[in-house]
């Protein structure tokens, strides 16, 4: 009996030295292992992958347009607009027989010689109800287009400040300009530059549009924007020269941005 006793009680003290043993195993592995729960939670994220759409871009939203939004609302109620341009027919002596079917910049309408920046100016005209007005040089230029190019070339590189035969009186009474261009070489021809610096053109607002054969509007934009540092200059149009008898819907369209249609 007494035997049999001692065994038993053995039996016990080797159960429970064997449930202890396995207990502090299970402590230890759950201090050194997160719960799979946790371990989902920590995982690395995708941080560019945006919500919704996987094929939506993660790309910064475009601010420009509400900046624009923002730089395009003026008083037009009360504004006057003054459409200035400057065109090779005006400052260029013609032949009266002169071909211009084959020129680059000029259109031979009712029978009268109109160069490409007035046809888009006399649209602006119609649509806006503004004044028109021709950036004349005293000195003309030469009747053959590469000629012309040339003469350009030397005034840029000269930084020439051509002499004008036109001016305007009463620029105080305008509030926007409508400034057309060829693009000469790049830029705005010099009789603008001469045409920029004539006036104070302090919080009027400047919108640019040029006639181009493939330069567009070139560094034109810029460049006003240095010549006149105090005004609002808004986005330009430029109109390929071959185009500008059928440009009326593109020149409604842009101006139509600037809430200035009659």
């Amino acid at each position: 009996m007494r035997k049999n006793f001692i065994v038993f009680l053995f039996a016990v003290m080797l159960f429970s030295l064997t449930a202890c043993g396995n207990n502090s195993g299970t402590q230890k592995r759950s201090g050194s292992e997160p719960p799979a729960a946790t371990q989902q939670a920590t995982a690395p994220v995708e941080e560019n992958k945006p919500d919704g759409n996987e094929n939506e871009s993660t790309e910064e939203p475009d601010s420009s347009v509400t900046a624009n939004d923002e730089e395009t609302q003026m008083d037009t109620e009360s504004s006057k607009i003054l459409i200035a341009y400057f065109s090779r027919v005006g400052n260029t002596d013609f032949d009266a027989n002169v071909d211009a079917v084959s020129s680059a910049t000029l259109n031979l309408i009712n029978g009268e010689l109109v160069g490409n920046n007035k046809i888009i100016a006399d649209m602006i005209v119609d649509l806006t109800g503004g004044d028109l007005f021709l950036i004349q040089t005293d000195k003309t230029y030469p009747s053959n287009y590469r000629q012309t190019t040339d003469v350009a070339m030397d005034e840029k590189n000269a930084d020439e400040r051509p002499e004008l035969s036109s001016h305007v009186e009463n620029m105080d009474d305008y509030d926007i300009i409508i400034l057309g261009y060829p693009n000469w070489w790049g830029t705005i021809p010099q009789a603008l530059f001469t045409f920029l610096e004539e006036y104070d053109f302090s919080g009027k607002t400047i919108i640019p549009f040029a006639t181009h054969e493939g330069s567009g509007l070139g560094s034109g934009v810029s460049d006003i924007k240095e010549l006149c540092p105090d005004a609002t200059v808004l986005d330009g149009l430029a109109v390929r020269g071959s185009k500008v008898t059928d440009a009326q819907e593109q020149v409604k369209n842009w101006l139509d941005g600037f809430d200035i249609l009659n």
